[in-house]
């Protein structure tokens, strides 16, 4: 049964990934704490998952040509810094704390999704340095609490710096492969990991992957946010229940 569960979960986890250029983890964290997972055993479990499905993800987004590698990977560099703090973090923070701060980053997607247009109507160009310190920033908040960080860019570089959506997505997603490789190796250091579900989940990932890079190369940006904003309610409610009722 749980085999099945993992294999399916990663399956739509992977198309949630490569339509809207997250990580996934806020899917899995919420989805294994119903299933009666600890919150460090399921974000654990949830940075395996991130590694295989961003990798592939950003190989598809590449070979189509919906992004560049040039600012992509000095906000990558960032997270990988970032994320080798994450493990510190979920060893010594409570398990409360990780559940509300994975509820705040939701929230921040909703409203990134929610916005019809960035509040720049320019793409900002953004010095080297500044873009590994946002990268860092985003990649040791966004592991902590169990996701990749692709949201959080979504809303920076979407909503903040004029960035088109289709490029903001497909760089959060190549973010995610930075951070979540430097958060595996620093929560396996300082918690320990559930590979084998990881890994079982990170298959299913690959597939639903595939599927969902190619529906976000062609899908109509209009319908891309209502989708996005639709997913991450259901998901932020789901927590929300988990967090006051248990």
């Amino acid at each position: 049964m749980e085999i099945a569960l993992l294999s399916i979960l990663g399956v739509f986890v992977g198309f949630a990934s490569g339509f809207f250029g997250i990580g996934g983890g806020a899917i899995v964290v919420t989805v294994l704490l119903y299933f009666g997972y600890d919150v460090k055993e399921a974000i654990g479990i949830s940075v395996v998952q991130m590694v295989l499905s961003s990798l592939f993800g950003s190989y598809l987004n590449y070979k189509r040509g919906l992004f560049k590698l040039n600012q992509s990977v000095y906000v990558g560099i960032g997270g990988l810094i970032g994320g080798a703090f994450s493990g510190v973090v979920i060893a010594s923070v409570p398990a409360i704390a990780l559940e509300v701060l994975l509820a705040i980053v939701l929230a921040l997607g909703i409203l990134k999704a929610g916005l019809k247009k960035g509040f720049n109507d320019i793409e900002i160009k953004l010095s080297k340095g500044a873009l590994i310190v946002i990268g860092a920033a985003i990649g040791l908040v966004a592991i902590s609490a169990g996701i990749g960080g692709g949201v959080l860019i979504g809303i920076l570089f979407f909503g903040f710096f004029g960035y088109d959506i289709k490029k903001a997505v497909s760089m959060g997603l190549f973010f995610v492969v930075f951070a979540s490789i430097s958060g595996l190796i620093s929560i396996s250091l300082n918690v320990g990991v559930n590979w084998g579900a990881g890994v079982l989940l990170g298959i299913g990932a690959l597939v639903g992957v595939f599927f969902g890079t190619k529906a976000q190369a062609s899908v109509d940006r209009k319908l891309q946010k209502r989708i996005n904003i639709a997913f991450n309610v259901i998901i932020l409610s789901m927590l929300i229940k988990k967090i006051f009722l248990g």
